[in-house]
């Protein structure tokens, strides 16, 4: 039998939401040897590249393909895939994933500083408050995710501006 037909273009790999180790859908990952899932012609060869260096491949089961890549170096990458079928055809190369690849743990963010606003003891500096939702603010390393504890329970969190600031409403405070 002569196959001269090229399979289909895959379409971008998406990054596997167990990889995905941002908010959902992000593609902000700290795992360098992320997985990808898709879809491609069944039984197909498909090849997963970073750029053009073939990082990973896998044949699509009905349809559908898991790879994951070898070690990936920290940054952005873009992630694309080629099927090639059983008669050696190879598709044309899928649109690009863009992910970001961050395994450095981000620095620790400064002490919480309570706002101006929410400070309504005798000064604006003196930390006392009346305000059971006071605002605090800091800085930390940008885009990451923040946190907000007292006495270990989480009252609120926020993702970080790109300059790496942030502000956050605490939930209700009890006094003390």
């Amino acid at each position: 039998v002569v196959d001269v037909t090229l399979p289909s273009t895959p379409n971008a790999p998406d990054l596997d939401s167990g990889s995905d180790s941002g908010i959902s859908t992000d593609n902000y990952t700290i795992d360098n040897t992320s997985t990808f899932i898709g879809t491609a012609e069944t039984d197909a060869n498909v090849k997963l590249y970073s750029g053009a260096t073939e990082v990973g491949s896998a044949i699509a089961t009905g349809g559908s393909w898991t790879i994951t890549s070898v070690a990936l170096t920290d940054g952005v990458k873009s992630m694309t895939v080629k099927a090639t079928d059983a008669a050696g055809n190879e598709s044309g190369v899928s649109a690009v994933l863009s992910i970001t690849i961050d395994t450095n743990s981000p620095s620790k963010p400064v002490t919480p500083d309570l706002d101006a606003s929410s400070d309504l003891g005798t000064s604006d500096t003196d930390n006392l408050t009346s305000d059971n939702t006071p605002t605090f603010s800091g800085t930390a390393e940008a885009n990451s995710i923040v946190k907000l504890y007292s006495n270990g329970t989480e009252v609120g969190s926020i993702t970080a501006t790109a300059g790496g600031t942030w502000s956050i409403i605490s939930s209700v405070l009890t006094d003390g």
